[in-house]
């Protein structure tokens, strides 16, 4: 006789929720090079999602906060930028940002 354990647990359905977007990266444009950008993305999920930044539709991968901060944009930091939440339910991506930088000129 063979006997087998069978472990199942299960989440009610009204107990998750997939991921939305609450509030998307929102910009001020243009950025000068040495100002700081700070991105934010409020999201909302059961479980409660995970947040990835993406730039010109690359993750970058340090970036798991809801904010998104350069202390001193460059050139290199312009770029359309969108966030996405994630949980086992799924993922949903923010509309992209344009983040336009500049660099100053002095005449001398």
């Amino acid at each position: 006789m063979i006997n087998f354990a069978l472990h199942v647990t299960c989440e009610p359905f009204f107990l998750t929720e997939y991921p939305r977007i609450e509030s998307s990266p929102q910009v001020r444009n243009p950025y000068n090079v040495g100002d700081q950008l700070t991105l934010a993305c409020m999201a909302k999920g059961k479980p409660a999602p995970k947040i990835n930044w993406i730039k010109n539709g690359r993750t970058i991968q340090e970036e798991t906060e809801r904010f998104y901060h350069v202390n001193e944009v460059s050139v290199s930091d312009a770029g359309v930028y969108s966030c996405r939440a994630s949980n086992p339910l799924g993922n949903v991506t923010s509309p992209g940002v344009h983040v336009h930088v500049q660099c100053k000129y002095f005449l001398v």
